[in-house]
């Protein structure tokens, strides 16, 4: 994807679809769960720098775009039904943080160069994602019949902090 765009028609189609795997195959690329977030985040770091290779850029989007629409309670690492009595919500908080930090250093970009942002749009649907889903598991904690104590008390926290 890095490499010198060709002229001819078949370079450039050849390219494009370049483009579309690598956005289509975060799951693929990163088969692991736990490597697929590390190297988001590892990613984040960085991103907003003007002089990234295209081919980072396609990743982080397709990383963006995986945790969006397919597994955001997986980047937030929400525990399933009834969390257990020692979970600790700090990293949930931290990855929400993160995020807001990493929007803002966009939006601060895009401020001094309205060509550049070009990440804006991925961060915004993914930090949205992980609010909706995140808004949503405390709702069913604190809503949900079959909740704990445990888990009620750990959705409260995470909306008052």
């Amino acid at each position: 994807v890095d490499g010198a765009k060709g002229g001819s028609l078949v370079e450039k189609a050849l390219h494009k679809e370049a483009v579309k795997a690598i956005l289509n195959g975060a799951a693929v690329f990163f088969p692991d769960k736990h490597v697929r977030r590390d190297k988001l985040f590892d990613m984040m770091k960085n991103i907003t720098e003007q002089d990234q290779p295209e081919s980072v850029k396609v990743t982080f989007e397709s990383l963006c775009n995986y945790f969006s629409d397919q597994d955001p309670s997986g980047l937030l690492l929400l525990p399933p039904k009834g969390a257990p009595s020692d979970f600790d919500i700090s990293p949930i908080l931290s990855v929400m943080e993160t995020l807001l930090l990493v929007a803002t250093r966009e939006c601060e970009v895009m401020m001094v160069d309205e060509n550049s942002g070009a990440s804006r749009t991925v961060l915004l649907s993914l930090f949205w994602a992980l609010q909706g889903s995140l808004l949503s598991w405390c709702y069913l904690q604190l809503k949900g019949g079959a909740s704990t104590a445990i888990s009620k008390e750990l959705a409260r926290d995470i909306l008052l902090k």
